[in-house]
């Protein structure tokens, strides 16, 4: 089971922050956690608690990378605010899924963005929906990740 957490928080996320997801299919780990907003960015909240979704059926390019993308229309730069976007790409032969950590709670203000190659709800479950990925006594397996940050919009 391998999971890449990629933490993005301020200045970067802030209320205007939008963040562009690959996935035709997003469901919230907890039923009870609301779907709405998960695109979008807040400011610190007292006693927020974190929400997990877990994106599926990823949109990738002909090569088979799939991207995350977050973009703030006026980061602040030293000669005034501009827009600025961060993507993270990734290949989904070996990453197929991601899972997204959102925690705009006061103190920990954090968006998590997670390839993986598994779901988090636990190694059995992995077994019992057969997701789990095994390697045997000397096979090797490449993750292959890219982190981009540019001036502009996406």
């Amino acid at each position: 089971m391998l999971l890449y957490h990629f933490n993005f928080g301020f200045p970067l996320m802030t209320e205007e922050t939008t963040v562009t997801f690959p996935s035709r299919r997003v469901a919230p780990r907890e039923a009870e956690t609301p779907l709405e907003g998960y695109q979008g960015w807040q400011p610190p909240e007292p006693g927020h608690q974190e929400r997990v979704y877990l994106h599926e059926d990823l949109e990738t390019d002909p090569a088979g990378w799939a991207a995350a993308s977050i973009f703030n229309p006026a980061f602040p730069l030293p000669g005034g605010p501009a827009p600025l976007t961060v993507q993270l790409r990734w290949n989904t032969a070996t990453l197929p899924s991601h899972v997204q950590w959102r925690m705009p709670g006061a103190g920990t203000h954090v968006l998590g963005i997670e390839p993986t190659n598994t779901h988090v709800r636990g190694r059995a479950a992995a077994r019992a929906d057969g997701s789990l990925v095994w390697l045997d006594p000397g096979d090797s397996t490449t993750c292959e990740l890219e982190l981009t940050v540019r001036a502009g919009r996406p």
